[in-house]
């Protein structure tokens, strides 16, 4: 389970019409024609993590006022688990953005500062789901500075650290001591300015943030540049992506998508740097949307297909199910084939393609090094597993690459269960790997035409 805490915002879209200015004032008169209530702040990074599909719990703050009550049908209706630490006495944080024609006009900040901030019936770290440490996979600390985890924010990272529990912190405060000892820093431009300096693009730059890291103990800071992407520093990393996205509509809680997906795909155990990578797109995503917003694994995924990114291939079994599960609920037709393709020639491809004629999603299962010298014996495979990868990973009609160690594919095609199972016709159905399987729970086999009775092994003996 990943644990969100931090300030919640009820962000309301005010939608209208304008036509005429105030007679009052050199302002537009807008006539509100509707209203859309949004979880904001932690609220929004929480939403994030849950359509991602993972198990999330928000420790938050907000009042028993009428916001408040909004905000609480939202987080029940969207399936969010939380714990509210407020007192009656405290209203809730909103901000209002009245919007004409797709343009925000002006915006209604109502904040509790934290200089005022009401006690709260107890501290975070004695609530009933902290006291449960050994349950939290993550924690992502969403400080929107409204108060909530001022005090507590370096007892949280003293307890999180002592039970290796990873902390991901997205930061406001401009004392970058308070967060100490954190495993993920996100600030944007601006936060990085008050926390640090002001973003550079050069060496420099860069040795100076790896300083400020050893100094506080910080395992990696991720600045997020809007339009110009995100760069990643650490002291053995320094990862500069452009924005997937150049058409920003609106930038609105684009840094909550980017913590969120982040912490996914890293309590799947995807490395830091493909997480970030991952990150990037979502949030190329929920930039063209307007207002604070959501994204999907399978719309992420699909978006990696489209624009051809280097990422078909994670071996992470929770990240390539998370994928195939959100394929399946949106009725997609998975296709699904096996082979060594150790020297790819024509006639692979010709099996590739015709496979994804069949349906939606082409996953091809290759086997690893240690599967092809069971298979073939110890000169065999000419080309190495990540060779192999890279090439089928060029086909555009190629969309999931998945490896086995095993002789045979058979684990993998009992898990995913495919509507189509592709083979040469040069193999009878009972020779087949995975189609009794694939069979008996629905599926299809399909048998391709050989092309030009080409293979890798007729190949070596004619080179030879």
């Amino acid at each position: 389970m990943i644990l969100v805490i931090g300030d919640i915002i009820l962000d309301e879209y005010w939608f209208g019409s304008s036509n005429r200015l105030s007679p009052e004032a050199v302002v537009p008169v807008v006539n509100i024609e509707k209203k859309d209530m949004r979880l904001g702040g932690a609220g929004n990074v929480a939403n994030n993590v849950q359509s991602l599909g993972n198990k999330v719990h928000l420790i938050t703050s907000f009042g028993k006022d009428e916001k408040g009550k909004i905000l609480s049908n939202i987080l029940k209706k969207n399936l969010i688990n939380y714990t509210n630490l407020s007192v009656k006495k405290k209203f809730t944080n909103s901000k209002i953005r009245i919007i004409s024609s797709n343009d925000q006009i002006v915006r209604l900040d109502n904040d509790n500062h934290y200089k005022e901030f009401p006690s709260t019936n107890k501290n975070i770290l004695e609530t009933s789901i902290f006291k449960k440490i050994n349950n939290i996979n993550l924690i992502i600390i969403s400080d929107y500075n409204k108060g909530l985890i001022q005090k507590d924010i370096k007892k949280i990272l003293n307890v999180a650290n002592k039970n290796k529990i990873p902390v991901l912190v997205d930061p406001k405060s401009n004392d970058i001591s308070k967060y100490k000892n954190c495993s993920l820093l996100t600030p944007n431009l601006k936060e990085l300015s008050k926390l640090v300096c002001a973003y550079e693009d050069n060496l420099n730059f860069i040795k100076k943030i790896r300083r400020v890291i050893k100094k506080n103990n910080i395992n990696s800071i991720l600045i997020t540049l809007g339009k110009r992407g995100m760069h990643l520093i650490n002291s053995k990393e320094n990862l500069k992506l452009k924005s997937i996205n150049q058409e920003v509509f609106d930038v609105s809680g684009a840094g909550d998508t980017v913590i969120a997906s982040i912490a996914v795909f890293l309590n799947m155990g995807i490395s830091l740097d493909k997480a970030v990578k991952l990150s990037n797109i979502a949030a190329g995503q929920v930039v063209k949307k307007l207002g604070t917003s959501t994204t999907s694994i399978h719309s992420i995924y699909s978006q990696i297909i489209k624009n051809k990114y280097n990422l078909k291939y994670i071996n992470n079994k929770n990240y390539y199910m998370s994928v195939i599960n959100s394929l399946k609920k949106d009725s997609k037709k998975i296709v699904m084939t096996n082979g060594c393709f150790d020297i790819l020639h024509a006639g692979h491809i010709e099996l590739l393609r015709k496979s994804k004629e069949f349906g939606d999603f082409l996953i091809v299962a290759i086997n690893t090094d240690i599967s092809v010298k069971k298979n073939k014996g110890n000169n065999r495979p000419i080309n190495k597993l990540s060779e192999r990868i890279k090439i089928l990973s060029s086909l555009s009609f190629v969309d999931l690459i998945l490896t086995f160690d095993s002789r045979t594919p058979i684990g993998l095609y009992k898990l995913i269960l495919p509507n189509i199972l592709t083979k040469g016709k040069d193999y009878k159905l009972n020779q087949i790997v995975g189609s009794k399987e694939v069979l008996e729970s629905g599926g299809k086999i399909k048998l391709i035409d050989i092309y030009k009775n080409l293979s890798t092994t007729g190949i070596l003996k004619k080179s030879k």
